[in-house]
C-alpha cells in the first residue's frame, strides 16, 4: 500500500512541476532612487507594565530631489497618557528610530556611519544614505538633516 502512496505522490508532484520559460511578460525595471518621505519615532520599554511601547514623532520633511537632500524638522509633542513627561524629556536627535519611503523597489544603505534605518540611531548631524534603484543601475547618495524642536 505503501509503494502506491509513493507513486501517486511521485506523478502528481511531476504533473503539478510548471514548466513555463517563455512567453512572459517582461516587466519594467524601475529607475528611481529616491527617498519619497521620511519619519521618526521614539521607543521605550514601560517600567510598569515592561510593555515596548512606540510612539511617532511629528515630522515635516522638505524632500530636494535636484540636490538629493531630506531636511527633517520634528516636533516633539506634549505629554499624554501614550507619551509620558520623561519619555518626551529623553527625546533627541542623538537617539531616535528614523524610517522611510523609497522610490519603487529600490533599496537603502546607511553609508559614511549613518545610523541604520529602523533601530535607534543618531542623527544629530548630517547623515547620509545610498539609495539604489531596482534595476540596480541608477544609485543616489541623499543626504539626511535633522532638527528637533518641542511643542
Amino acid at each position: 500500500m505503501k509503494k502506491y502512496y509513493l507513486l501517486l505522490i511521485l506523478i502528481l508532484s511531476l504533473g503539478l512541476n510548471s514548466c513555463l520559460e517563455s512567453g512572459l511578460e517582461d516587466l519594467p525595471a524601475f529607475e528611481d532612487a529616491d527617498i519619497t518621505n521620511f519619519n521618526f519615532e521614539v521607543r521605550w520599554k514601560d517600567a510598569t507594565t515592561g510593555d515596548f511601547r512606540v510612539y511617532g514623532l511629528q515630522n515635516i520633511p522638505t524632500i530636494d530631489t535636484d540636490n538629493n537632500t531630506v531636511s527633517n524638522k520634528i516636533t516633539v509633542p506634549a505629554a499624554n497618557a501614550n507619551f509620558p513627561e520623561e519619555i518626551r524629556n529623553a527625546v533627541s536627535v542623538g537617539n531616535i528610530v528614523g524610517y522611510c519611503d523609497l522610490s519603487t523597489a529600490a533599496t537603502i544603505e546607511p553609508v559614511e556611519g549613518a545610523p541604520k534605518l529602523g533601530v535607534p540611531g543618531n542623527f544629530s548631524s548630517s547623515v547620509k544614505y545610498k539609495v539604489t534603484a531596482a534595476d540596480k543601475k541608477t544609485e543616489k547618495i541623499w543626504t539626511v538633516n535633522t532638527t528637533i524642536v518641542s511643542q
